[in-house]
């Protein structure tokens, strides 16, 4: 049966509310509000439908769970994924009668219907707002829930054809059961296509002069400042850094100023009264002054003949604030001129005029500051435009991942935690810290401290990553049992690393802890760790037995977590991700990423050159008799060993060719392949030098207990 909304304290229909609304701030929130609920409530209805597998089935949702989801605090939800997994449960609840087929058939039905009335009320609330007002947060945020709503009921579409495929298997050859329910998904997926097609053509396609707008802020990433949660220092900090963001890449649009000398986006053409000429002035002062005030004093702390790495980094990353200012006011200077009022105007040439010769000044100290950087300094990153800079880049500079990855916080801030966090590692691996809630930071930023470090040694490595994991030659098992005490740790499933430690049919069995979600690396809220064996058996070397594994990941699979949310989308991730890695072959192996999967064109190599050996009888033997510990290659031990064992392979069957040879008739096809297969390992690739190839899987972050020494115990 179906349980509908509780609608005692819904807000009122949209619709009603848009007469209103014009002219009348708190009419205007109350729609805004009122929209923002029923987007959410479509989204929530289609999440399943769009998520919907090749296995799974929808059903109108059963009074109990009703119940429950009332009780729980959760909305109620009037279709429910089938519970495949419970004895009897999917006949008892009659999950596949023709009845209730039709009810969900209809329910969706409706919810399209709704979708497209709800559409036209956004562009209805959209065209009363003055052009000046379009650019407001609220807007942009309910823009960008419309186009995230818009995409789930868009990929809803493919959860009806995954639904064919499920009733097919349950009604097999009942041809009047599978005729019924097939032409009716196929009536609701040409309902859906046309409406889907009129609300982007009416409504999405309408935001024309709010297009660019978005992109850009969308893009640039800022990050909220908040003086309730944050010291006044932090927040003054994160609101130059704003600023600077802001003028460097504004890229055609023009800028307003809110409080606190806050710059925001304003449309291109934008006519700014006198108090708000007067607003941006300010704002642009105080940022100018902070701006210069910083390379002067950061200049003072270099000694060019005795130079330190901590002063050095502080001026470069000052110097890139300093000329990207200039050089967004240089290019944006006409237009935000032409915004503002009578002489306010001119103040911006001579604001240019006196940073270009400041920039001039600081590039010539530059220049002999490079000529002067000593070999243990660390290479010093050219001074780059932030518009220049491109996902290429975050491989390798801080920068960079600030900008294009995020969060996009104050460069100063992150190499801030990236000390704290060494210091932090210090203090578990010396024995003075043996959990994340000891550390008076507390354990959500003792968590978000550690990731940014090691986020740093990848970037030191030139794998820099949005997605991706780390392995670690963990002594003892020190860091892992560190992270195993925290309070928030608790049991997961992961699909990690499965065979290479302790799994149950689900997958591999490892932990995971929340943190804050927004200040670490990428802005992610959840870290997946784990202990898996280390190719210890196939290396000279012997690295620990085991090795500690993390990985940082946008949700959280607990259920607990943001009232199921995070576990929803954990799912959903988890699912398109798969769906991803068998559609796009290699996709993975993209250098913004540093995964544990096995290369793929290195698997594919592997694959043709044991094809050609078992292809050889005489070869075959040779090889095993020479070299047992690799023989005969094994398919299922180089996916389950990556990089390690293909490698010792590689290394074998060259020291040992010669021998294998002798009367094989197949030699040198296999000889041929052996060449490709060298040419796939993941040595170096573009700035990326990837270490420890008799060790690693894939292109993970693979960190050795020397570097363990060198990178974190060495000041």
């Amino acid at each position: 049966m179906f349980s509908f909304f509780n609608t005692a304290n819904k807000p009122q229909e949209s619709g009603q509310l848009l007469e209103t609304a014009a002219g009348r701030p708190a009419a205007y929130n109350d729609a805004m509000a009122t929209i923002t609920h029923e987007l959410k409530v479509i989204n929530a209805h289609f999440q399943d439908l769009a998520t919907l597998r090749k296995w799974e089935n929808l059903q109108p949702t059963v009074r109990a769970r009703a119940l429950l989801r009332t009780l729980t605090g959760y909305e109620e939800a009037p279709v429910q994924k089938t519970v495949e997994n419970i004895p009897g449960y999917k006949w008892s609840s009659g999950a596949y009668t023709t009845q209730n087929f039709d009810k969900v058939i209809a329910f969706y039905s409706q919810e399209i219907e709704k979708a497209e009335e709800l559409y036209h009320n956004i562009i209805g609330i959209y065209r009363q707002l003055p052009p000046e007002q379009r650019q407001s947060p609220a807007n942009l945020a309910l823009i960008k829930l419309a186009r995230e709503t818009f995409r789930t009921i868009s990929f809803s579409i493919t959860g009806l054809h995954n639904w064919k495929t499920k009733l097919a298997t349950v009604f097999g050859n009942q041809e009047e059961e599978i005729l019924h329910r097939f032409t009716a998904i196929d009536q609701l997926m040409k309902k859906e296509l046309a409406i889907t097609s009129r609300i982007y053509e009416s409504t999405l396609k309408q935001f024309e002069d709010m297009e660019a707008l978005f992109k850009l802020s969308e893009a640039i990433k800022l990050e909220e400042v908040d003086f309730g949660k944050e010291s006044r220092d932090e927040c003054v900090e994160k609101i130059i850094h704003n600023n600077i963001q802001l003028i460097s890449r504004q890229q055609g649009a023009t800028l307003k100023a809110d409080t606190e000398h806050q710059l925001v986006l304003a449309p291109q053409g934008t006519k700014l009264t006198s108090e708000e000429s007067t607003k941006v002035i300010d704002a642009l002062v105080f940022t100018f002054s902070a701006a210069k005030e910083s390379i002067i004093k950061t200049q003072a702390n270099i000694d060019l003949e005795n130079l330190n790495q901590e002063a050095v980094t502080e001026y470069v990353d000052s110097f890139q604030n300093l000329f990207n200012l200039h050089l967004g006011l240089e290019e944006s200077g006409e237009e935000i001129s032409r915004s503002l009022n009578g002489e306010n105007a001119v103040w911006v040439d001579e604001t240019i005029m006196e940073l270009s010769s400041l920039v001039s000044t600081q590039r010539n100290f530059f220049e002999e500051l490079l000529q002067k950087r000593p070999p243990e300094l660390a290479d010093i990153p050219a001074i780059r435009p932030f518009s220049s800079l491109t996902h290429a880049d975050t491989i390798n500079r801080l920068d960079a991942y600030l900008v294009l990855i995020g969060p996009n916080l104050p460069i100063g801030r992150v190499r801030k935690m990236i000390q704290e966090g060494k210091e932090i590692y210090q203090h578990v691996l010396q024995g003075e810290l043996h959990s994340p809630d000891q550390h008076p930071l507390g354990s959500d930023h003792v968590i978000i401290r550690l990731s940014w470090f090691l986020m740093s040694i990848a970037i030191k490595m030139g794998q820099g990553h949005s997605s991706g994991s780390f392995v670690i030659e963990d002594k003892e098992q020190v860091l892992y049992k560190f992270l195993e005490r925290a309070s928030k740790c608790g049991d997961r499933i992961s699909s990690h690393f499965q065979g290479r430690g302790p799994m149950n049919a689900a997958g591999s069995l490892h932990k995971g802890i929340d943190f804050l979600r927004g200040l670490g690396p990428s802005g992610k809220g959840h870290l997946l760790f784990g202990l898996v064996d280390s190719p210890d058996w196939i290396n000279e070397n012997s690295p620990p037995e085991k090795a500690t594994f993390l990985k940082l990941e946008a949700f959280s699979p607990f259920i607990t977590t943001n009232g199921g949310y995070d576990c929803a989308m954990h799912t959903y991730e988890w699912a398109k991700m798969n769906a991803e890695r068998k559609i796009f072959k290699g996709k993975e192996d993209a250098l913004s990423l540093a995964k544990e999967r096995v290369p793929h064109n290195l698997l594919k190599a592997f694959e043709n050159i044991v094809r050609s050996i078992e292809n050889d009888a005489v070869f075959k033997k040779n090889l095993e008799n020479i070299q047992p510990l690799v023989a005969p290659p094994s398919l299922k031990m180089a996916k389950l060993w990556g990089v390690s064992y293909i490698h010792r392979f590689w290394t074998e069957l060259g020291t040992n060719f010669a021998a294998a040879s002798d009367g094989a008739s197949n030699h040198e096809e296999i000889f041929d392949k052996w060449n490709e297969l060298g040419r796939c390992m993941p040595m170096s690739e573009g700035t990326r030098q990837l270490q420890h190839l008799d060790r690693r899987t894939g292109r993970e972050v693979y960190l050795s207990l020397q570097n363990i020494e060198k990178l974190v115990l060495q000041n």
